[in-house]
């Protein structure tokens, strides 16, 4: 059977979670208010909106950023071709940034749970297969949690970035599509947010079908 996972690295697992969850209560409403004002501004200017959108959204690993409304903005402020591009790049670099991390972190992370309960949690990630980082792309929150922990777990840079760039494909192609077909920014956010967690589901229910329980 399975060994279940050490209850030390769920505990550092939540941990994470919980330091990106409490910032974006804590400053996500500032930050989301700045970047609504920085986009008015630059509304004349294409290239400058497309330089803000993509440092916010780059940011989102270190930074509480509304990344729905942010990439729902690409797509109704630079249409579908470059808002997409914008999207994808950004939420790519973020989710490089959260493993570069997660990699630098990994021997403090072995030192604090232990040595074998890293090593349990890195069979668990093998085991997990790549259609686990694929559905968590789009869940608030567990989306950056799940690419730090990728590289304390050291999985592989290439099949990784290859599940990451996917993952962020889908998500910007979601939420870009909305926003450059509805007028509403704010309710454009809300219905791509809900069209990107559907496809999270479809993500799970893949991962389901392929990644076989061992005895």
């Amino acid at each position: 059977m399975k060994a279940p996972i050490p209850w030390r690295a769920v505990a550092l697992f939540l941990f994470v979670s919980f330091v990106v969850l409490a910032t974006f209560l804590l400053w996500g409403e500032r930050i989301d208010a700045w970047t609504r004002e920085a986009v008015a501004r630059a509304a004349d200017d294409r290239a400058l909106v497309a330089a803000i959108l993509f440092l916010v959204l780059a940011s989102d690993i270190f930074l509480p950023v509304p990344s729905s409304l942010a990439s729902t903005a690409c797509g109704l402020v630079l249409g579908p071709a470059l808002g997409f591009a914008v999207s994808f790049l950004a939420m790519s670099a973020s989710a490089a940034s959260g493993y570069a991390l997660g990699r630098f972190a990994s021997g403090a992370a072995a030192r604090l749970v232990g040595a074998a309960d890293m090593a349990a949690l890195r069979e668990f990630q093998r085991r997990s297969g790549p259609w686990t980082l694929l559905a968590l792309r789009p869940v608030p929150v567990l989306a950056e949690a799940s690419a730090v922990f990728a590289g304390i777990g050291r999985l592989p840079v290439g099949p990784t970035a290859l599940q990451l760039a996917l993952g962020n494909a889908v998500v910007s192609l979601v939420y870009v599509l909305v926003g450059a077909f509805f007028a509403d920014a704010e309710r454009g956010s809300w219905l791509a947010f809900l069209a990107a967690m559907a496809v999270s589901g479809v993500f799970f229910l893949i991962r389901s079908r392929m990644v076989r329980p061992e005895e």
